[in-house]
């Protein structure tokens, strides 16, 4: 065997473990993040409050996941554009945190929060 098909042989083996690590790190950060939005929307549904969640948070977390998810689409129908080569993992994020914050977002309109007037 060639020394440069050795190498090239190694190379490979070396981009497909990152790529494994890659995906791995991404479908658990997504789990995790997604996890931690949906447990607080789940203690603000068992408490009936939104007491000590930020409703600024709210709201920006829902305009930020509203363009994360625009501009990952744009790179799935176009992966030439400037959002660049877009991942499905990347839209699942996207889809899933913009489902929970507005969740998150209509549980501030609807319970009460520590304001003494809404």
């Amino acid at each position: 065997m060639s020394e440069s098909l050795a190498i090239e042989l190694q190379m490979q083996e070396a981009h497909s473990s990152l790529f494994a690590l890659s995906w791995f790190c991404g479908v658990t950060y997504t789990f995790l993040f997604v996890a931690g939005m949906l447990i607080q929307n789940l203690v603000n549904y068992q408490n009936k409050s939104t007491k000590g969640y930020s409703t600024d948070y709210a709201l920006i977390a829902f305009a930020g996941f509203v363009c994360l998810l625009v501009n990952q689409t744009f790179g799935i129908v176009d992966p030439f554009s400037d959002a660049g080569r877009v991942h499905i993992m990347d839209e699942v994020f996207a889809v899933c945190m913009l489902a929970s914050s507005a969740l998150a977002l209509v549980q501030c309109w609807i319970y009460p929060s520590d304001l003494p007037h809404r």
